[in-house]
């Protein structure tokens, strides 16, 4: 269906509010994302953030950057929202650390066809009065494994799997050294606790994936990062040109190998 034009914010059951969640989740690979008690605070308000489970699910779900959100803007409005695209592993509002809200987020969808269907439906499209901004996020090795030049990438990187005591400054020294940073920031839920993820904005594109390249894995306070780069729409759609063409001349190239088979084999009756 084309949603193309309308303004979902048009439909009231978009904010609807699932009420208080005290719940944390983490992926365990080829079990899925868990959910788990917390011991926060009974009463403490985490609609900020929802997690699904698919039963049976063996690879990780792809992920949606999503930018310039409405103030207001909840993750049980995006599940509803994208959730017509297939399950919804993970909807997560990114809050500054002062508790305003940083209007950007991520959405997990079970698998990459789902996500891009939704980010082709939806990005530039109006969500609660403004146009959402939607980016598809890489690891190194689905980059390598597509058609995306290395030299695109929107100049964003998001950092994963952070230690909860990481802070702006921690992360600076790290990413600095492959090119200008325009910003970093830390992504807290609205009571602000840390979300142990990340955003880091470089001037050039170029620098970024060689950032993500360098870093992807690299311990940070004995943890892990995990370091993706978001990819718009347009650095897509060539992306598919260029698989469409690259497929286009192999092709061309099998069905001339035929033909010269048949060459030869005409004049090897001739001469026998």
């Amino acid at each position: 269906q084309n949603h193309k034009g309308h303004d979902y914010d048009s439909n009231p059951s978009h904010r609807a509010d699932y009420g208080n969640r005290n719940v944390t989740s983490s992926y365990i690979p080829n079990q899925g994302y868990h959910r788990n008690q917390n011991n926060r605070a009974k009463g403490s308000n985490h609609s900020n953030i929802r997690y699904s489970r698919k039963q049976g699910q063996i690879n990780p779900p792809c992920k949606l950057f999503i930018s310039n959100l409405d103030y207001g803007v909840t993750a049980n409005d995006l599940d509803k929202l994208f959730s017509k695209f297939g399950t919804v592993a993970k909807a997560v509002v990114h809050y500054e650390k002062n508790g305003e809200s940083n209007c950007s987020s991520i959405v997990a969808i079970d698998n990459k066809a789902n996500a891009l269907k939704a980010l082709k439906t939806y990005n530039k499209e109006r969500f609660h009065g403004k146009p959402l901004r939607i980016e598809l996020l890489f690891s190194p090795d689905e980059l390598k494994d597509s058609c995306v030049p290395l030299a695109f990438g929107s100049g964003k990187l998001f950092i994963s799997n952070l230690h909860h005591s990481v802070r702006e400054e921690d992360l600076m020294p790290i990413f600095a050294e492959f090119g200008e940073v325009k910003s970093i920031n830390i992504h807290y839920d609205r009571k602000c606790n840390s979300l142990d993820t990340g955003l880091i904005s470089f001037e050039r594109k170029s620098h970024a994936v060689k950032a993500m390249e360098l870093t992807d894995g690299q311990a940070l306070k004995n943890l892990p990062m995990k370091v993706e780069v978001a990819i718009i729409e347009d650095e897509l759609r060539l992306a598919d040109k260029a698989k469409k063409a690259a497929e286009e001349k192999l092709k061309a190239e099998k069905e001339a190998l035929a033909k010269q088979a048949e060459i030869d084999a005409e004049w090897r009756k001739l001469f026998d």
